[in-house]
């Protein structure tokens, strides 16, 4: 009985050295797990300053090429009405009155871009806010994992908890009926002992009754001793 029980233990040990093999393997695998997520960090900040990198030259340049020409107006017949009407006052003999009209500066030169800034800032909080839900997407399914993991971990702990638990209250039942039945085997013992002696006493002592009666009928003591085994 004692030598399954050591048996018994010798497994057990075993059994709890594996599972403690896989607990280190489980928890590499969830360090490995979040390093990939540092990682998957890392070149998302460097795409992101790649992209904000880029010429902005280039991109009011092709949004220049868009917009449309300003017109330039024509002044041709503003000139002949003016020369028909200065014609009509020849005619008539009035007083000849000239245009005071100043003539039309065209400045030259870069225009501003603020519609290509506000363009620009528009599609960067485009992408800002699709890449920000992509990361929110990714890391809830990642804690999801993970909460999944350890969920899995203390609920297969807790069951070979139980299974340990109930095992040792079956070896411990198991050592108390061996440990009773030894008892109740040294107590029978005991009392057949106890008994044999009371009857062994009780013989001698009619014995001894018996040969003092004839002692007295005689007056002879006997030369045989009495010798008890202690």
């Amino acid at each position: 009985m004692d030598h399954q029980i050591k048996q018994k233990h010798m497994h057990e040990g075993e059994s709890y050295n594996a599972k403690e093999s896989e607990y280190a393997a489980s928890i590499a695998a969830a360090a490995y797990a979040i390093y990939s997520l540092e990682e998957t960090r890392a070149e998302f900040e460097r795409r992101m300053v790649e992209s904000f990198r880029e010429d902005p030259s280039s991109k009011r340049t092709s949004f220049r090429d868009q917009e449309t020409p300003l017109e330039i107006p024509d002044f041709r017949g503003l000139s002949r009405r003016s020369s028909s009407r200065v014609g009509n006052n020849d005619v008539g003999g009035g007083p000849i009155s000239r245009s005071s009209t100043k003539p039309i500066e065209i400045i030259s030169g870069p225009r501003p871009s603020v519609s290509v800034t506000i363009m620009g800032n528009n599609q960067a909080d485009v992408w800002e806010r699709a890449r920000l839900a992509k990361i929110n997407k990714w890391y809830e399914k990642m804690n999801g994992k993970i909460i999944e993991w350890e969920n899995d971990k203390k609920k297969s702990a807790h069951l070979d908890m139980e299974k340990r638990k109930a095992e040792i209250e079956r070896l411990k039942r198991i050592n108390l009926s061996h440990y009773q039945n030894k008892i109740n085997r040294i107590e029978d013992i005991t009392k057949g002992a106890k008994k044999q002696l009371e009857e062994k006493k009780k013989s001698e002592e009619i014995y001894a009754k018996q040969k003092a009666r004839k002692i007295r009928t005689t007056g002879r003591v006997p030369v045989k001793c009495f010798c008890f085994e202690y």
